[in-house]
């Protein structure tokens, strides 16, 4: 039975609240089960975790058959990313509704066979941390307004997860250097790292900013959500509207100032995939020129038609980099140069982005990699100056690199990044 609208924005807004309160990560699944999976009841939900750098599905928390007692799992099992319904969910990042899963190869019976099934992936920054799935006897039964719902809620668990993790990397890099430091300082009683201290101190505040603002913002947009969906009156359509608009503005500002001060962040949430390089090319050109009029000349120089390399956050530094190219070019016209290179002993695939503008003069090139830094007077329109920022730290997360090229007597910016030709 579909809750009143009221009662679905006040599930959410106790989840939020609650969420805040929590430390420990199988305690947020639990409360997923608790709070909100018990008032849709729900027959059956499993909730899985997939462990940094991990390729299977692990079932940590459960409600229905599969939950006899307490926070005990019945028969736990785990599910290979890309298998079943759940892995597929998770490879593919997005939400999976199978209305007769007799009629569906990837279903996977766990403890008894049913028709409906909800897989929705918990993602956070393109990294998947696990997937809400939930079956049902009964054909067709998961609706639109499930998955708006458990979409909300699985935004804001990823937040949180996230936050939970990386501060849990955060004190084991601590411990690792307080180790280190000391075994220094026993050799050298004189040293002391503030390098160190400093790069802690920035990694706390980070995780501290992306889980106070990132969590609200997330029930922001889910509750504007469920309240367009459910035909909000005519006369608050547009202040809903905005209100959304505004929070995903903010949410994608936020993303790139915290990818900004914290590169080095969830190096392992970047996977590598095969891609047929010339479509991708010309896609991510598609997206460029659509949002920002002009050309861009395409050379692919003795590169392999398919290729295996960290596609999804080079599509978003190549994306920077084209905008920031149609802009200040004189003509609206930039090239895109990918060819071959070495790179770290092994292949790497470079990609040169060129236009044709007055050029960066040679005083400001040290800075426009600055955070907020917008140029001089040749910028030619006002941006948040975190562009090129954020590209700069996407190519270390990559363990890549990206530079204003200096030989080029155009304005050239040249990433490059591992790569691995696929053997025919």
């Amino acid at each position: 039975m579909k809750p009143h609208p009221e009662q679905q924005l006040t599930l959410i807004a106790d989840f939020a609240a609650e969420i805040l309160k929590q430390h420990d990560l199988d305690d947020i699944l639990w409360l997923i089960i608790d709070r909100i999976i018990k008032a849709l009841h729900f027959e059956d939900c499993v909730i899985y975790l997939l462990p940094i750098g991990g390729d299977r599905l692990i079932q940590r928390a459960a409600f229905g058959p599969k939950n006899p007692i307490g926070r005990e799992i019945s028969n736990p099992i785990a599910i290979p990313l890309g298998k079943g319904i759940v892995g597929t969910a998770a490879l593919l990042k997005k939400v999976l509704v199978v209305d007769d899963a007799r009629q569906d190869a990837r279903y996977l019976v766990d403890d008894q066979p049913r028709c409906s099934e909800i897989s929705v992936p918990i993602v956070f920054e393109d990294r998947v941390l696990g997937v809400i799935d939930s079956e049902h006897p009964a054909p067709g039964y998961f609706k639109d307004w499930h998955v708006q719902f458990l979409t909300t809620v699985a935004n804001m668990t990823a937040v949180r997860l996230s936050e939970i993790l990386r501060q849990q990397k955060l004190t084991e890099t601590q411990t690792a250097l307080q180790s280190s430091r000391a075994s220094t300082q026993r050799q050298n009683p004189n040293f002391l790292s503030d390098q160190d201290t400093e790069d802690a101190n920035r990694h706390s505040f980070v995780s501290r900013l992306s889980h106070e603002v990132k969590t609200p913002l997330n029930a922001i947009v889910g509750m504007s959500d469920l309240l367009l969906e459910e035909n909000a009156a005519q006369e608050m359509v547009e202040p809903l509207t905005i209100i959304q608009q505004a929070a995903y503005g903010l949410d994608a500002t936020l993303t790139k100032l915290l990818i900004s001060l914290s590169p080095q962040v969830a190096v392992e949430a970047i996977s590598d995939a095969p891609y047929e390089l010339t479509p991708y090319l010309q896609a991510i050109i598609e997206e460029a020129t659509a949002a920002q009029l002009g050309q861009v000349l395409l050379e692919v120089k003795e590169v392999p038609a398919q290729i295996t390399f960290r596609g999804g956050t080079v599509k978003e530094i190549l994306s920077i980099l084209l905008s920031n190219a149609l802009i200040h070019s004189g003509q609206n016209a930039a090239t895109l140069r990918v060819a071959l290179t070495n790179w770290q002993d092994d292949f790497g695939l470079s990609f040169q982005v060129i236009d044709t503008g007055p050029g960066i003069p040679h005083e400001l090139r040290k800075k426009i990699f600055e955070l907020f830094y917008q140029g001089g007077d040749f910028s030619a329109s006002p941006g948040k100056g975190m562009g090129l920022t954020v590209a700069k730290a996407l190519s270390e997360r990559l363990n890549g690199c990206l530079v204003l090229n200096e030989d080029d007597p155009n304005t050239c910016f040249e990433l490059i990044v591992p790569a691995r030709p696929i053997a025919r």
